[in-house]
């Protein structure tokens, strides 16, 4: 690079540097403790935190090949590419393991969700625990698969009960319940679960087939 180069870089550096400097609180408390523990710059935090992830998805992913004793066996690039992508940024353990899960599971395999990244991104851990519960149910002692006979009504009070004994969910009044109505919202937008009337109740859910196919993609074969 020569000297007009480096003097052009540095025009740009300095600027860029005078325009995030007035910000430099609020975006070291927007990216947490990181910041004054390490004394980084913003990029270089995200690119450390980023590093930290990836090489956790990456164990994550081995172990479950190996617990499978599976080899390791090529990924649709569009597939394989948003899971490390969005993968390595996922700050939540257990939904990292969903990602790795996702990553394993399509491996060697003409995927019937390419989508299913997408879908993963859009999705909170509480939201997680409730579909796993869903499939749990739903793949019980039975001899075959009907999703439209198996009503889940029970399942999903048994989650909200979860949330709120164990996940302290409960909010003062009545608002939790409007968060709960989000993540079921939420559930059914994407396909995930569905509402309909069911042996005279005006209102039951069910696991669709997408559901239980997005599901099955994220087990995680991992022993709690």
């Amino acid at each position: 690079m020569g000297d007009e180069d480096d003097l052009v870089k540095a025009g740009v550096e300095g600027a860029v540097g005078g325009i995030v400097a007035p910000f430099a609180d609020l975006l070291n408390k927007l990216v947490g403790p990181a910041a004054e523990a390490l004394g980084l710059t913003l990029k270089d935090q995200v690119q450390f935190f980023r590093l930290k992830r990836y090489k956790r998805l990456m164990e994550r992913s081995k172990l479950m090949f190996d617990n499978m004793q599976r080899e390791p066996e090529q990924v649709e690039l569009k597939l394989l590419l948003p899971i490390l992508e969005i993968g390595s940024l996922e700050e939540n353990d257990e939904l990292q393991d969903r990602w790795a899960a996702l990553l394993v599971n399509s491996s060697g395999k003409n995927t019937l969700l390419p989508g299913a990244p997408d879908i993963l991104r859009q999705l909170a851990p509480f939201e997680v625990l409730l579909l796993q519960l869903c499939y749990d149910f739903v793949c019980g002692p039975y001899d075959f698969l009907d999703l439209g006979k198996k009503p889940l009504n029970d399942i999903v009070q048994q989650w909200y009960v979860v949330l709120v004994e164990k996940h302290r969910f409960k909010k003062p009044g009545m608002e939790h319940h409007r968060d709960l109505g989000v993540m079921i919202d939420n559930l059914t937008r994407l396909g995930l679960l569905i509402r309909k009337p069911s042996e005279g109740t005006p209102r039951s859910f069910y696991m669709t087939p997408l559901g239980f196919e997005f599901v099955g993609l994220c087990q995680t074969h991992l022993k709690a």
